[in-house]
């Protein structure tokens, strides 16, 4: 037995699809439209400013200098789309052995992958991350809490492998004391208080 359903439940669906859809489009056209004008007006600020014999610095850079470690500083450009305004920093690379090579020169030259760690701000963003890769894929994104979270969690691993640090576990005591009983803030002597 089928369930027969009404037109009205059926076109409701795709009425508000196609109007989803619609509006979507709009968005898209208008904002494809206002960047392709900014980039319009950032190409002829540009191209006055060669005309005149004085290149002029990127506008958004006098808006959100270059930190010290930015090794862009003189790449940025009037033109630089809002997505491409990035500081950036050198990045560190670190051979890791005992991954699998890849093809360098394929099939006759192979190398180590590499994880790359570098610093990096967008534009008009308060803090740089921290962003870390293996070869030229970024993977990861960190605040500099959360990287320097991750820095110490490494070194612990590092220390625990070496054998330069243990972990203390300490027994459990519903009382809430220690177990040095030599503690005397959890076992005072007779007489005092802690």
């Amino acid at each position: 037995m089928s369930n027969p359903t009404t037109p009205e439940r059926d076109t409701q669906p795709s009425v508000y699809i196609r109007e989803h859809a619609e509006k979507a489009g709009r968005e898209a056209a208008d904002l494809y439209i206002m960047r392709w004008q900014s980039e319009m007006r950032a190409h002829a600020t540009e191209d006055a400013a060669r005309k005149a014999g004085e290149p002029l610095p990127a506008a958004w850079v006098s808006e959100d200098p270059c930190p010290a470690w930015c090794i862009a500083s003189d790449s940025h450009v009037t033109s630089d789309d809002p997505a491409d305004r990035v500081h950036f920093g050198h990045s560190e690379r670190v051979p890791l052995l005992t991954m699998e090579a890849v093809p360098v020169s394929y099939p006759t030259r192979f190398a180590p992958q590499e994880l790359s760690v570098s610093l990096d701000r967008n534009y008009r963003e308060k803090e740089p991350r921290v962003t870390l890769g293996v070869n030229d894929t970024t993977h990861a994104a960190a605040t500099l809490d959360e990287a320097q979270k991750i820095a110490e969690t490494i070194l612990d691993l590092v220390r625990q492998a070496r054998g330069g640090w243990k972990p203390v576990v300490l027994p459990f005591s519903h009382d809430g004391q220690c177990p040095d009983v030599a503690c005397v803030e959890c076992y005072p002597i007779a007489g005092e208080s802690a």
